[in-house]
């Protein structure tokens, strides 16, 4: 029982991580998307 818990907390840990990773992604994607548009914009 104990082994188990030990285990679902590192399980839920490392999910977390990619979670965040995840979404750090997709931020800095949609960040870059941004300043490419404003560059566009710009230019024109």
């Amino acid at each position: 029982m104990k082994k188990y818990r030990i285990m679902n907390h590192h399980h839920f840990n490392c999910l977390n991580k990619h979670e965040k990773m995840f979404l750090a992604g997709i931020i800095g994607c949609s960040f870059m998307r941004g300043i490419l548009v404003g560059m566009y914009l710009n230019d024109k």
